[in-house]
């Protein structure tokens, strides 16, 4: 007996798509091969039905039909769309030799046909409706998944329900999934409730684009990060009543081109809320596009509707994998943009067996090609979930992911761990984590990464600009060290394609007086006269008590300077202000008594508030405030140390910590691979003790300047060989940067243990092999004895046991040799290991991570691990662990009782007694 096949039914707005390709031939006799071209297609619902069908051409059980007549051209003016398409450079990133030229939409396209040429009769000629019709054949069954196109062009309407696929009340004739792809505005209708009414167990899947979202009163920003832009759709989703009808859809998708689609469960139940964003992690949304060139395509919503029909079709009945899917969207749509309506030329092959370029007589979407990158999609895209509560805007980080537990005590913990991997490993270590990349400047803290791009797009802006009168002004400020001028210098250079004899520095805390600044001006505009955009860095511009303010305020506000009698224009040119008495623009100048004094501020004495009065009106004959307003961007360079925030006592600026600035060691990582020349991909080698007292520090004494000390010093006593403890600078000399001794503290802290972690690696290996089942032994090809495992097996087991000191140094412990305590004390101690067990258990897998990847394991999103491609599905954060993994990692810590036929496991406490040591209070 034959199997039934399974049916796919697309509906939805006809559109009839016109492109016209753009040609050589200027003139009647001209000799250029290509000329002008025009097509007209089925697009919308008609596009998407055949994208559709190329998508799920490998599922023998599936079919796709059409629910509405052929005939496009038979569509209302209103109905036609019209595109212009020119050749662009597909891939402007390679070398000349290499670059091909593809057919790209010019933007904006030329729009959709003439409301007021609507014709009176709803016929034609040949007895189409002008409009919607049903198909000329009728359906061959039941759809089991309905997609819908509503584009807004009149499907939605009550007039046209008589041709909605719905039929009936019994639950047997409607289909399993309802997908929506929504282009047109919101719109709670009748089609809307039919759908609602019609999807079985909460089958809803509703796709729409965050531009399409944009186009309305909505708050959804671009560009500047991932945790901004979700923690924006998150709270309009919330709040917005424009968005509300978005909730009502069981399954909500939002794509962001090709680079994000987000994607919630709106279920009722234990699922409700859950929610996914996969994107690309390197780049912000909208960056990937700029990098291939000039010109769009349309038709990204149409790949991601394709995607996730071919994933609910090949669910069968079990919860489909959106994740996949929206990958394959994501891939697909990338390809789309690459290839837009094919190659110019084409390879074809001759009678003579060789090759030759011919134009491409036929372009157009390519569904062929796109409907297999759906198929198989092989694009590199992370996915994170999202918290169910957002607190506040601008709070959330996704690298937070990382140590969840460690964030949730009474002081939260730095990224030590990321930071350890980061050094080691690079940024890749992070790879499911947003990355910001400007040059050599890099950063994964969401707040740096906001900043550095805003200054990005202040940039760009003004270099696609046709203004030349005034400067573009930027502030940097930071503590001493922090390494100022370096971000900035990173991505002007890495946006204008600077050359170093474009990047002036002048040093005003040398300058004598007013000549010698025009005559840096005259630099500068000798620069501009050559046709350059140079970049000024005006380091300590608030030397001399805020004096140079008065001669820059002109400059900035009028692009002009003052020399004698004359005016002299500056021309077009990037002003970057390194301050050097504020660590921020926020506490650049003193605090405004009249914003501080009344009634927020307790009593002071009257001598206090005249000295605060006497500062602010010192500043503002200074022209500090001027100065400020003039500033079309800040940045904050925070540097290898932790940001401190200050608090105002009386007149007095307090400086303490900021407990919430936890990236400061991954900031201290990235610095030490740039002062080791370290490109993507190389391995730093560096003694770990020395690693962990670099990353883990509490302060540098001079900033950056002490890091790159104790980095250059190392390779310059090193030469050739690995950095260790004795190419470490003098106590003397170290103490001059750091707090030596308690960088040797952290050094050494595992020193001494390092040759018990061997016979610890051992014990480690067989408690686990005893807790496996007999089926378990027979298939793990770890089941061995010690003796019989491989090198690489047994070297995991030693990085285990030799980080046991690292992990309970954490909660205030240490590892010493001797005797056991007393029964008392090391009840205590245990019940800091169990009170503490999620915070050991996140440190233990996050180790867990950083040894596999060193060892060359990456993560994939596979059913278990392949040792033979070394890629593994739990190099991922702990807080993302499967419930039995995580108890793996808890055991480890705090150990587990013998339970009917299950083996004890120990403690640290238990198996550091077996080897003669014990935990106990640092």
């Amino acid at each position: 007996m034959t199997k039934k096949s399974k049916l796919i039914l697309v509906t939805g707005d006809p559109i009839c798509d016109h492109n016209f390709y753009t040609g050589k031939r200027k003139t009647a006799d001209s000799s250029e091969l290509r000329g002008f071209r025009y097509f007209h297609t089925g697009g919308g619902s008609f596009l998407l039905e055949n994208l559709i069908v190329h998508a799920t051409s490998d599922l023998i059980d599936w079919k796709t039909e059409f629910g509405l007549h052929s005939d496009y051209l038979a569509l209302p003016p209103t109905s036609h769309a019209y595109c212009l398409w020119e050749p662009q450079i597909a891939n402007p990133k390679e070398n000349l030799s290499r670059q091909y030229e593809v057919w790209r939409a010019v933007e904006p396209a030329l729009g959709y046909g003439h409301q007021t040429a609507i014709a009176t009769s709803d016929e034609t000629p040949d007895g189409h409706s002008h409009a919607i019709n049903r198909p000329a054949t009728p359906l061959q069954g039941h759809p089991d998944i309905l997609v819908i196109d509503d584009a807004g062009l009149g499907f939605r309407e009550p007039r046209y329900s008589e041709h909605w696929p719905f039929k009936g009340k019994a639950n047997k004739l409607k289909p399993q999934w309802i997908v929506m792809k929504l282009t047109g505005s919101i719109n709670e209708g009748e089609l809307w409730q039919k759908i609602l009414n019609n999807a079985i167990n909460e089958n809803f899947v509703l796709i729409v684009s965050v531009d399409m979202l944009r186009q309305h009163d909505v708050r959804i920003n671009r560009g500047l990060s991932w945790e901004e832009t979700i923690e924006d759709l998150m709270a309009e989703l919330s709040t917005n009543p424009y968005l509300q009808p978005l909730r009502k859809a069981h399954h909500l998708i939002v794509t962001f081109r090709s680079d994000g689609a987000f994607w919630i469960d709106n279920r009722i139940g234990s699922n409700q809320g859950s929610s996914m964003l996969v994107f690309d992690a390197i780049r912000a949304e909208g960056e990937w596009a700029l990098e291939q060139g000039k010109g769009t395509v349309f038709g990204f919503l149409s790949c991601f509707t394709a995607a996730i029909v071919r994933e609910l079709c090949k669910a069968e009945g079990k919860s489909p994998d959106f994740e996949s899917a929206l990958i394959a969207g994501l891939g697909a749509s990338r390809d789309l943009r690459r290839i837009g309506h094919g190659p110019l030329l084409i390879r074809k092959e001759q009678d003579d067996g060789t090759y030759k370029m011919e134009v491409n007589e036929e372009p157009g979407f390519p569904f062929a090609q796109i409907g297999k990158k759906v198929r198989h999609a092989d694009e590199r895209f992370v996915s994170v979930k999202i918290p169910k509560e957002l607190s506040k805007r601008g709070t959330w980080m996704m690298l937070d992911e990382w140590q969840v537990h460690a964030r949730l005590g009474s002081k939260p913990r730095p990224h030590f761990e990321a930071a350890h991997a980061v050094a080691i490993l690079g940024p890749d270590a992070l790879e499911r984590f947003p990355v910001a990349q400007f040059g050599h400047l890099q950063t994964v803290d969401r707040h740096e990464i906001e900043s550095l791009r805003n200054l990005s797009k202040l940039i760009k802006d003004y270099q696609n600009s046709g203004a030349k009168g005034r400067p573009l002004s930027i502030g940097v400020f930071g503590p001493p060290g922090a390494g100022k001028s370096f971000g900035v210098t990173q991505i002007a250079k890495s946006i204008l394609g600077l050359k170093e004899e474009n990047i002036l520095t002048f040093n005003l805390s040398q300058f004598n007086d007013a000549s010698d600044l025009n005559g840096a001006f005259h630099r500068v505009r000798d620069q501009v006269l050559k046709g350059n955009m140079p970049l000024v860095f005006w380091d300590e511009f608030d030397a001399r008590g805020y004096y140079w303010l008065q001669y820059l305020l002109a400059p900035m506000q009028d692009g002009a300077f003052q020399e004698g009698q004359s005016t002299h224009p500056i021309g077009k040119c990037v002003f970057v202000f390194a301050g050097a008495t504020s660590p921020t623009f926020e506490t650049f100048g003193p605090p405004d008594p009249y914003k501080i004094l009344p009634l927020k501020t307790p009593r002071i004495s009257r001598i206090v508030r005249r000295d605060i009065e006497q500062q602010w009106s010192d500043f503002v004959l200074k022209k500090g405030p001027d100065f400020k307003s003039r500033l079309s961007g800040y940045l904050n360079v925070l540097g290898p140390n932790q940001r401190q925030v200050y608090k105002l006592e009386g007149s007095q600026q307090l400086w303490e910590n900021d407990e919430t600035d936890l990236c400061f060691p991954i900031r201290r990582a990235l610095f030490i691979r740039s002062q080791f020349k370290l490109n993507k991909g190389e391995i730093l080698e560096i003694d770990e003790g020395i690693l962990h007292a670099l990353v883990e520090i509490p302060q540098y004494k001079s900033g950056s300047r002490s890091l790159e000390f104790i980095c250059r010093y190392m390779q310059e006593t090193a030469k050739d060989l690995v950095p260790r403890r004795s190419h470490i600078p003098g106590h003397q000399l170290l103490n001059m940067h750091v707090d030596a001794d308690i960088f040797w503290n952290i050094c050494e802290r595992s020193h001494e243990f390092a040759d018990a972690a061997a016979r610890l690696a051992k014990g480690l290996h067989e408690d686990w092999l005893s807790a496996l089942s007999p089926t378990q032994r027979k298939t793990n090809t770890f089941a061995v004895p010690w003796e019989d495992l491989d090198d690489e097996t047994k070297g995991s087991n030693l990085a285990q046991a030799a980080r046991i000191p690292n992990i309970v140094s954490i909660v205030g412990l240490r590892v010493v040799k001797g005797k056991p305590l007393s029964a008392q004390k090391t009840s205590q101690i245990r019940q800091i290991l169990v009170k503490n067990s999620e915070v050991l258990a996140e440190a233990e897998h996050n180790h867990w991570m950083i040894e596999r990847m060193l060892a060359g394991w990456r993560y994939a999103r596979i059913p278990k691990k392949d040792a033979i491609k070394k890629l593994h599905p739990l190099l991922i954060p702990y807080s993302q662990l499967p419930g039995m993994e995580k108890d793996k990692d808890r055991q480890v810590v705090k150990g587990k009782r013998a339970v009917k036929n299950t083996p004890e496991i120990p403690d640290y406490i238990e198996r550091l007694k077996k080897i003669g040591y014990r935990l106990e209070k640092a």
